[in-house]
């Protein structure tokens, strides 16, 4: 799944990221998730719904900017596994 950092500043009414995307002429770039559920069935996780909720936890993590690579982001999802 990706999203467009254009859709994300309309749908959070984040006027500033809005703006930063497209005078950076990246407003209608995906955002390419940096962890992918493979990954996470690499660190032992069981598919299923946990699964899933750590993956949103990690795009919502994401998606506010604090993470933004993908080691940093697995190395987070990995505190998350129950």
């Amino acid at each position: 799944e990706t999203v467009e950092v254009e859709l994300f500043a309309a749908l959070t009414d984040d006027a500033a990221l809005g703006a930063a995307a497209e005078a950076l002429g990246v407003a209608r770039t995906p955002l390419v998730p940096l962890v992918s559920g493979r990954d996470l069935l690499g660190l032992g996780m069981e598919p299923g719904p946990e699964l899933g909720r750590v993956l949103a936890a990690v795009r919502e993590e994401q998606l506010a900017g604090r993470l933004s690579s993908p080691e940093p982001a697995l190395a987070w999802a990995r505190t998350r596994i129950r």
